[in-house]
């Protein structure tokens, strides 16, 4: 998983809070747009940088992406949020490499 960095005045944020959500995956069941809308809380930074690790994704399957993306949320220090079209944003796209019936025999 990555490690996320964004600049930010450090004088004007107490933290910032990280969210995930999935975008699109090719897998049984489309999204619906309030699945896809929905941002999962996975921790605080207290600095502008955050490992992202042991989140849980769901799989790519035969060569086609998934895409999933990260939110920075700004908390000042009087514990007040900015706008959602405001927040740091990082789409990451994955997949599994197509594997040919030669390849899944090895």
């Amino acid at each position: 998983m990555p490690a996320l960095h964004w600049s930010y005045p450090a004088h004007h944020a107490s933290h910032f809070r990280v969210h995930w959500r999935k975008l699109r995956c090719p897998e049984p069941g489309a999204l619906s747009e309030q699945e896809q809308e929905q941002a999962v809380l996975i921790g605080r930074a207290y600095s502008s940088v955050y490992r992202v690790v042991d989140l849980a994704v769901p799989d790519a399957v035969d060569g086609d992406p998934c895409w999933l993306e990260f939110l920075v949320q700004p908390v000042t220090k009087e514990g007040f949020t900015g706008l959602k079209s405001e927040w740091g944003r990082l789409t990451l796209r994955y997949a599994e490499p197509f594997l040919s019936e030669a390849d899944k025999s090895v």
